[in-house]
């Protein structure tokens, strides 16, 4: 049964309609009557009330009020107002509070029924979907197979070498893969991702994660068999495994159903990435690496499309793929500025190049224009423009196509490395420069302070630990070791005048212990202050 009470400070009013409306029959129990919005609210607090059916003007309290602090207070409560015709303005801030209906005086009964109705069926439709919302929390704790998605987390990542282990494990998931089908991955990501994350509570969160899985799987299983995990915050990883080479027409079709099945479901427009397909399962980091660089397109094409990378060939012996390991080293050979490793490195990739004899033309230039926007990129990440290294890439983006040597190639590309390596270590040592002069700045406008190496860090936008290693690397000194020569060089200054007492001075400079001060003047300069003031005086 639900819970009524009524509201109206005219009793004809409050007891007719509690006396003379079959409430029963709709599953309505009345709770009770009052005569104004005060008493009505204590009652509320105190009987919890499914509904309120109550007039809109009353003294003290009227409905509108009262509907008000409901609302406030966040009690679910569904309101039916009364009024008289005279009271349209009323009725209009009554729709705006929410209310379900309203219902003029004089009351008509058969009107009533049909509010009522309504206020039933809404209710009974709320009720429906707690109800399906409790089966899903429940059903989504059930889902969750830790160790399978730990597994194909750690497949896609780093992939399984071992093909025994590989294939236990998939067995002991009750994963059905065909080790001698074909396999291809798609990345699904969410456009406009992270404002729409902010307003999501956690719940809600948790529960778009679950339908996204579970939608991109049921379209799936209608094709192909595959498997569907979140790999981190916005990814969600497809692994399909397809029959026959055909199938491969089908991945295009899946994606799009997927992408339109999210669009209308849950209103979600989503990117996907698409990588080609290999029979090697262990191959699977590789596919993962190139349908994420295909989603890495969005910031180019545009969202809600359907990116494929064509670039990954298992069954052709003389394509030479600059993989996952050749990347990531020769990145961190640029980021680091490490000139002595880049010409070792260089020369294995273009020794691997020359060892393929069948590789093409179109192939190595290829790796080439790889290798120059991982640069490239780095120039930008580390905020570095100068005029020469522009001129030279320019040059090598109009001269690449044209060369027909590998040895024409790798010069060009060389000179240009070399070029940017000098120019990243010289704005890191300027830079060093700066936070250091920085921080000695600071130290020298804050030493009578009791200034931490936080509070400098925060100054300079830094963490402790990095200014730390910049100072002592470049002064060869730690920041507290200076901040106390600095103290100590102003205590001395001011010793040679007699009129500043001892303790005025230990306060001058940032000491609050004129003892802990004494102490580490004697170890500064071999003299506590009375014995150096004495003998300079």
């Amino acid at each position: 049964m639900y819970k009524l009470l009524i509201v109206d400070d005219e009793p004809s009013i409050r007891f007719g309609l509690r006396d003379y409306f079959e409430w029963s029959s709709y599953g309505i129990e009345v709770i009770g009557t009052a005569e104004d919005g005060s008493i009505a609210h204590q009652m509320i607090m105190e009987l919890h009330p499914d509904i309120i059916l109550t007039d809109v003007q009353m003294p003290r309290m009227d409905g509108i009020t009262l509907t008000q602090e409901l609302i406030n207070k966040n009690l679910n409560i569904k309101t039916i107002f009364i009024s008289g015709h005279n009271d349209i303005d009323y009725v209009k801030s009554a729709l705006r509070l929410d209310a379900l209906d309203y219902i003029l005086k004089p009351i008509d009964m058969e009107e009533l029924s049909r509010v009522v109705e309504k206020v039933i069926a809404l209710m009974e439709t709320e009720k429906k979907l707690i109800k399906q919302i409790s089966r899903m929390k429940t059903t989504l704790a059930e889902s969750m197979p830790l160790l399978k998605e730990k597994f194909f987390i750690t497949l896609v990542r780093d992939g399984i070498e071992n093909e025994e282990t590989l294939q236990k494990r998939l067995d002991f998931l009750g994963v059905h893969f065909k080790s001698n089908a074909l396999f291809s991955i798609m990345i699904i990501s969410i456009d406009h991702y992270f404002s729409l994350n902010h307003d999501m509570s956690e719940t809600n969160k948790q529960l778009t994660s679950f339908c996204i899985i579970n939608i991109c799987k049921e379209i799936i299983d209608k094709y192909v068999y595959g498997q569907v995990f979140e790999n981190k915050q916005n990814e969600y990883v497809c692994i399909l495994n397809l029959e026959k080479i055909e199938d491969e027409e089908i991945l295009f079709t899946i994606a799009k159903e997927i992408k339109d099945e999210l669009l209308t479901l849950l209103q979600l427009s989503v990117t996907i990435g698409m990588a080609k397909t290999t029979k090697n399962l262990r191959a699977l980091p590789e596919l993962y690496h190139i349908a994420h660089e295909a989603i890495a397109q969005k910031l180019f094409l545009g969202k809600n499309k359907i990116i494929t990378m064509d670039s990954f060939e298992t069954n052709k012996r003389d394509f030479f793929q600059l993989n996952l390991q050749k990347r990531n080293k020769f990145s961190l050979i640029i980021k680091a500025g490490n000139e002595h490793a880049l010409s070792p490195f260089l020369h294995e990739l273009f020794q691997d190049l020359e060892d393929n004899r069948n590789i093409t033309l179109k192939n190595c230039q290829n790796i080439c224009l790889q290798l120059m926007l991982i640069c490239s990129n780095i120039l930008l990440e580390l905020e570095i423009y100068h005029n020469e290294l522009a001129e030279m890439e320019n040059n090598i983006w109009e001269q690449l196509f044209k060369m027909e040597t590998l040895l024409d190639m790798k010069s060009c590309i060389s000179d240009y490395f070399h070029k940017s390596i000098f120019y990243i270590k010289e704005k890191r040592r300027s830079k060093s420069d700066n936070i250091v002069n920085r921080i000695k700045s600071i130290i020298f406008e804050n030493y009578n302070q009791n200034i931490t190496i936080q509070e400098i860090a925060s100054k300079v936008y830094l963490t402790s630990t990095y200014i730390c290693m910049i100072f002592k690397e470049e002064t060869g000194e730690t920041i507290n070791e200076y901040l106390t020569k600095v103290r100590m060089e102003k205590a001395k200054e001011m010793l040679k005048d007699s009129r500043n007492k001892l303790y005025d001075i230990c306060y001058s400079v940032g000491y609050t212990d004129p003892s802990y001060f004494s102490k580490l003047f004697k170890k500064y300069t071999g003299l506590t202050p009375s014995n150096y003031r004495d003998s300079i005086i």
